[in-house]
């Protein structure tokens, strides 16, 4: 069996703006995870391909290879069933850990924030997720731009909770 994650279009990053969408073709999709203390941290982490699939002519998007990455928080307990299941990041900040757990980076890197992600399926070392959340477009701060990232993700380093 060849793995999702192999294939040349494992997903899409799709930037729905006021003016217009823009997507792009997944270059990579992972998901790895630790075990810190009883929490299970899953990483999951997208980057792109160049030039975009769909876009609007001489807009600076064009130019863009934007990847995102986000961290769920799972209770230890709870890893074992992933599959139908959603979780929700809501603020790219986490105070408690003092740290981002969420970002897209088009040009620089911005908040990423009301993230929802959806384990949808499973196929042998992969996974197919479904995940959206909003930014603010930098020069426009009363706009946001929703992100819709699907593809399938393929497990990087030790996983083997996650294989359960």
């Amino acid at each position: 069996m060849t793995e999702k994650n192999a294939s040349p279009n494992i997903g899409t990053l799709a930037l729905r703006r006021p003016i217009g969408d823009i997507v792009f073709s997944l270059a990579k999709a992972s998901i790895s995870a630790v075990d810190k203390d009883g929490v299970i941290f899953v990483d999951l982490y997208v980057n792109t391909k160049r030039p975009p699939i769909k876009g609007i002519p001489h807009d600076e998007y064009m130019a863009a290879r934007p990847n995102a990455e986000v961290t769920i928080q799972i209770p230890a307990a709870d890893y074992h069933s992933l599959i139908g299941r959603r979780f929700s990041v809501p603020k790219s900040w986490d105070a408690a850990l003092d740290d981002h757990v969420s970002c897209i980076y088009c040009f620089e890197h911005d908040d990423l924030n009301d993230n929802e992600i959806s384990f949808v399926q499973r196929s042998g070392n992969s996974i197919k997720l479904k995940w959206t959340g909003t930014t603010a477009e930098g020069y426009c701060e009363n706009s946001n731009i929703r992100v819709e990232i699907e593809g399938w993700f393929a497990f990087e380093g030790e996983n083997s909770f996650l294989e359960k």
